[in-house]
This record gives structure tokens, sequence and C-alpha cells, in this order.
């Protein structure tokens, strides 16, 4: 639902009963846990890098129909391509959510609001280019698309072609 409201598409009653992708959606979601679960285990910081390039993963099965591995590829490709402008957003996203758990019912806020700035933010960062040409006339600069470039580009087209 986080990712209708996030593209503007309408809602409706039907869609707190639908799942769309479920099965790709939940090895994407079990794969993401397994692989931070092994990363805490050896060492916290490989978890939370795990963590916070799998995070996409169910977004992108999701969205975008791809089965499960190649949803952890793209989001893989997509993460690690933008760390710098992605993981401050994350840290965020954890304040947030922490903010939320000491307050005990601060999480029904929270929560949903991190799961709707997480699903807007690949669909903001595709239309940004949309009126770039204005920008640049106006004297500002444009605004960086957020996708992955070169090899992680080709490695996201092959994943979306296989699944």
């Amino acid at each position: 639902m986080a990712i209708k409201v996030a593209t503007g598409r309408p809602l409706a009653w039907g869609d707190l009963f639908t799942f769309p992708n479920f099965g790709a959606s939940l090895l994407a979601a079990f794969l993401t846990w397994l692989a931070t679960s092994v990363g805490v285990l050896l060492c916290v910081v490989p978890g939370i890098i795990a963590a916070f390039l799998f995070y996409y993963s169910v977004y992108f099965t999701v969205d975008k129909g791809m089965d499960g591995i190649a949803g952890m590829k793209a989001s893989w490709a997509t993460l690690s391509s933008h760390v710098g402008e992605l993981f401050p957003f994350a840290l965020a996203g954890v304040g947030l959510c922490i903010l939320g758990a000491v307050t005990l019912i601060g999480w029904l806020v929270t929560v949903p609001l991190v799961m709707l700035l997480s699903a807007s933010l690949p669909t903001c960062a595709s239309r940004a280019t949309t009126s770039s040409a204005d920008l640049i006339s106006s004297g500002l600069s444009a605004p960086r698309r957020l996708q992955p470039a070169g090899r992680e580009a080709a490695t996201i087209r092959r994943a979306h072609r296989l699944g």
C-alpha cells in the first residue's frame, strides 16, 4: 500500500487483502533476514551493512515484479552505488523507529511513516529529471537521479529480464 500511495495510485479497501508477488516478496524478506542474522552473528557491523544494502529487496519484488533474488540484487546495486545519499535517510528512519519505541504507542505513527518515506524515495528519484531543463534555465542545477550506474544498472536489467 505504501508503494501505491508513493506513486500516486488510488487506494481501495481491497488493497488491504491483496499481496502482489507474495511468494517472491516472502523469499526476499526471508533471505534478507537470513543475511542480516548471519552478519550480526559474525559481528554487528556486517549485519547492519546487510540490512542496509538489502532494505529495498521487498520493495523491488513488489513494485517491479521481480523474483526474490533479483530484488535483492537490485537493492544491493541501487543502495551500494548511493551510500552517501541514502545512509543519512536510513539513520533518520532508525531514529524515528527508536523514538516510536520510547513512547510505545508512537510505533503506530512512526513505522507507517518510515514505510511511506521508504517507498517514496525511489519514486521521487525517478521523477527527479522531469523538469531539468526548467531548472537549468532558471540557474539551478539539475537534480541527481538515484539510480544505479554502470555495472549495477546492467545487473538490474539482467535480473529483471530473468525474472
